[in-house]
């Protein structure tokens, strides 16, 4: 259970930052609540897909800094997408 929270955690940061980033979205035609509705329902779905991918990772033995290393890993791929 802990590690499908992280794991929607790390996919929902790279696919907000996307979101915000991407520039169809990034202009005043969308209100933010539509945007987070976006980057949720995306990330519900790509998690299905990220379980298969990624081998079994011991997500709750894994430290605050590991952790917060992750997410900024995946914001800054986020926006490099």
């Amino acid at each position: 259970m802990i590690d499908d929270v992280v794991l929607f955690v790390l996919v929902l940061a790279r696919v907000s930052v996307f979101v915000a980033f991407f520039p169809l979205f990034s202009k005043k035609q969308l209100p933010n609540q539509v945007k987070a509705g976006l980057a949720t329902a995306l990330s519900i779905f790509w998690l299905a897909d990220a379980k298969n991918v990624l081998p079994d990772l011991a997500f709750d033995q894994m430290g605050s800094f590991l952790f917060l290393f992750l997410v900024i890993k995946e914001i800054c791929i986020g926006i490099l997408l």
